[in-house]
């Protein structure tokens, strides 16, 4: 039974404004929020060794100011106090300096090398390519993803972004490989999080050469969608997540397009 176009809009309109728990939202091409926390890292990591430091000088200010000598005696109270201090202290600071050092190293984004693509099978109905454009726009403007394709029934049928020269802005020009059809088997996302160090690699040719990370989602048992980022573990859980939210509802989309296509 055909499904009236206003459930589809009402339907589409529902999963646009759909909001993943632990995201947030934010205006199309605007920069990633951060959180306080992420935002003042330098911040955070050398606070134990500033307390650290404070606490260990006004242990020995208050040995000074109340007349005790610098040097711990054991017999006093107070002595075997300030000892637990001056050792709590000097963990805090160890712990603020090893923070440190383990500062983590900033990942910078990848200018992808190629030309911008948005091409489809022809036999796509107005529908499908409506919703698979509006997908891509998506995570373009929200996400670290600069290439996109979507596979359908053992062929490419929708291509977008950066790819390696015109020639391969052409859905012909794209195969399923082994990581896609292994993804479409078993059901389960294939994460490529540095592509450079997986063998898998090779088959995106589709892709730029410095594409730095590559995340597959399955679309049914019929069909995956692969995405490109230009940042080394660029794509967060809630872009996964989101993911395969938009997987499920362009899976729906395609059966339909396809219903009508078998129906005329």
């Amino acid at each position: 039974m055909a499904v009236p176009d206003r459930c589809r809009t009402a339907h589409r309109r529902t999963l646009r404004s759909t909001k993943l728990p632990g995201t947030r939202c934010r205006a199309s091409g605007g920069p990633p929020e951060e959180d306080f926390v992420r935002a003042n890292g330098d911040f955070f990591r050398a606070l134990p060794l500033g307390i650290g430091v404070t606490s260990f000088a006004f242990v020995l200010l208050n040995r000074a100011v109340s007349g005790l000598g610098l040097v711990a005696d054991a017999r006093s109270s107070q002595s075997r106090v300030d000892v637990i201090c001056i050792v709590m202290s000097a963990t805090l600071a160890l712990t603020g300096l090893s923070w440190l050092s383990l500062k983590p190293k900033a990942l910078d984004a990848v200018e992808p090398d190629g030309v911008d693509c948005l091409c489809w099978r022809e036999s796509l109905g107005t529908e499908a390519r409506r919703e698979l454009q509006w997908a891509w726009e998506s995570f373009r403007d929200t996400s670290r993803v600069r290439s996109m394709a979507v596979f359908h029934q053992g062929e490419c049928i929708f291509l977008a972004g950066k790819v390696p020269t015109d020639t391969f802005c052409d859905v012909k020009q794209a195969r399923a490989g082994p990581v896609i059809e292994r993804t479409m088997e078993t059901g389960q996302q294939s994460y490529l999080a540095n592509l450079v160090l997986y063998p898998g690699r090779v088959e995106f040719t589709y892709f730029p050469k410095n594409t730095q990370a590559v995340l597959v989602q399955p679309m049914g048992n019929q069909g995956a969608i692969a995405m490109g980022a230009d940042t080394v573990r660029g794509l967060t859980g809630a872009d996964q997540a989101w993911l395969s939210v938009i997987a499920d509802k362009l899976e729906v989309t395609l059966q339909d397009s396809g219903g009508r296509r078998r129906a005329t």
